[in-house]
């Protein structure tokens, strides 16, 4: 016993303390370029979930302030799976290699179950895809970033996304189609903003190496996209639905 510790789970450990430490950020901000512990200080600090914090407070103990779809149990769960979402993606701008930790898989899954709550919340029941669809996204999607890598699929993942966005396979039908577009038109430019930021890294490095350029997609993604969502969850305004539905129908 001792000796198959030694010679296969020790090697192990020490092998992934050496991967561990090894820089491995796949975008586009210099490492240690504002702190000399946190690799990316920049990009962690928008990925922070600022807001679903606060109406997650709020929540639980003033829900008066806001109205009554934050007590709803169903808004808790996705404003709770926002904040784990964004605090695993922030913790992989805060270790130097990510991918010992595997914050890439989690954060998949992590949104692919965020994403499919907001449909859920704003899709008549007889129209939602069972959640067995989780499953099988998170299992072609982990797949195809060990196949291709995780730019490509993420630009293969937001062309999909999109066109259920733009109202397809009745997905997020209690919504007007004017707020659809506004979905749809904020999450496609973020991505495309990444999608620029990755084919353009080198060039953006060369001409300022210490401006942190993934933190223009990290603010408008984390910050104004899933805060533009967080609305829509919460809101009673009729603007934002077809003029006989909410979330709460």
């Amino acid at each position: 016993m001792l000796d198959f510790i030694y010679y296969n789970i020790y090697p192990f450990i020490e092998n992934w303390k050496i991967n561990f430490f090894r820089n491995n950020l796949p975008f586009c901000e210099y490492p240690y370029s504002f702190n000399s512990y946190v690799p990316q200080l920049a990009s962690a600090s928008a990925h922070f979930p600022y807001l679903p914090i606060i109406l997650l407070s709020i929540s639980y103990h003033d829900p008066s302030i806001i109205n009554n779809n934050i007590q709803n149990y169903d808004v808790r769960f996705f404003l709770k799976l926002q904040t784990s979402l964004q605090l695993v993606s922030m913790f992989g701008h805060i270790i130097p290699n990510p991918r010992s930790l595997l914050i890439q898989e989690i954060s998949i899954i992590l949104m692919i179950n965020w994403i499919y709550n907001f449909c859920k919340l704003t899709t008549y029941k007889k129209d939602m895809p069972t959640n067995k669809i989780i499953f099988f996204s998170t299992i072609i999607v982990v797949n195809s970033m060990y196949i291709i890598g995780l730019q490509i699929t993420i630009n293969i993942l937001v062309i999909i996304l999109g066109f259920f966005f733009i109202r397809g396979y009745k997905i997020m039908n209690k919504l007007s189609n004017n707020t659809c577009k506004l979905i749809s038109s904020s999450f496609l430019s973020s991505f495309l903003i990444l999608a620029l930021e990755d084919i353009y890294c080198d060039n953006l490095l060369t001409f300022s190496r210490d401006f942190p350029w993934h933190l223009i997609f990290d603010i408008i993604f984390w910050q104004v996209f899933t805060s533009l969502i967080d609305v829509i969850v919460l809101s009673n305004n009729k603007k934002w639905f077809h003029e006989t539905n909410s979330i709460k129908d």
